[in-house]
């Protein structure tokens, strides 16, 4: 039988945040089968639990880690003898080379055209590369298309283009294909964060809706999020998602903004490809 039960969602500096109180048994979510020695991507079993109605929250070993003490951000410091390509240098996790990082993060500014009306432009940026390449070569942004996967044309907003940023680092590598058997998607987004790994499993139970009986913004965003988690799910990787300070990610913050502010907008959602990155 469904309980409620308490889950804390860690402040991002601190490691403490205030209770949320959710509705439905979390108690059953299942762990990770390891990538099997020897295995490759292809022949990895699904992660036990798959498909799943959210993601995990990603915890540090000690409330004061950093994704810097965590995680290298050199590319003298990667050793791996597995790389896909001699650049193919990662931010991985210090204590398991088969855990990557990527900073996510989305913007969106007002501007004013020639009438001076106000018009809104959304941007998304993200860091999968580290120090010393350029920042052309460690990061990647793109506008927030008019349109969102399902075709439907809507409004430019901050929400949005965090939750965009999140799909287009999941959607940009074969991941699992890299040797990855957990990607941790790293973002200040309060909102990414708590409505992956909590609140969309009560949304879909109740057809999308909040408890006050309101539509949920941005469905096409989260129903694509979440299949992405369950796509690389099902190839035996896992993503969890980490929320971390705004100042831990300036990097995916200031390309997020350069690309609200000076490119083109796109009309069509498109499926980011990184290709011999």
């Amino acid at each position: 039988m469904a309980t409620t039960q308490t889950f804390r969602l860690p402040d991002p500096q601190t490691g403490l945040f205030p209770n949320v109180r959710l509705g439905r048994d979390i108690s059953n979510y299942g762990g990770v089968f390891g990538y099997l020695p020897g295995a490759s991507p292809e022949s990895r079993p699904p992660i036990y639990g798959a498909p799943f109605t959210r993601a995990p929250y990603f915890e540090r070993p000690s409330p004061t880690d950093t994704p810097r003490d965590l995680f290298i951000h050199d590319a003298s410091e990667d050793t791996r003898g597995d790389l896909c390509h001699p650049e193919a240098h990662r931010l991985v996790r210090r204590t398991n080379d088969r855990e990557r990082l990527v900073y996510v993060d989305g913007s969106c500014l007002d501007q004013n055209d020639s009438t001076n009306a106000v018009i809104r432009r959304a941007g998304c940026g993200f860091v999968f590369r580290p120090a010393p390449y350029a920042v052309k070569d460690r990061v990647e942004s793109f506008r927030l298309e008019a349109k969102g996967p399902t075709g439907v044309e809507s409004p430019q907003t901050s929400n949005r283009a965090e939750l965009r940023a999140a799909i287009g680092a999941l959607q940009f590598r074969r991941w699992d294909g890299e040797g990855s058997d957990r990607l941790v998607i790293a973002t200040d987004s309060e909102y990414v964060v708590l409505g992956i790994t909590h609140r969309i499993e009560d949304w879909v139970a109740r057809r999308w809706r909040t408890s006050a009986g309101k539509a949920i913004k941005n469905k096409d965003l989260w129903e694509c999020l979440l299949a992405e988690v369950n796509k690389f799910a099902q190839q035996g990787m896992e993503v969890v998602f980490w929320r971390i300070p705004r100042e831990w990610n300036d990097e995916a913050d200031a390309a997020a903004k350069e690309a609200a502010r000076t490119l083109e907008p796109k009309a069509e959602f498109v499926t980011l490809s990184g290709v011999l990155v």
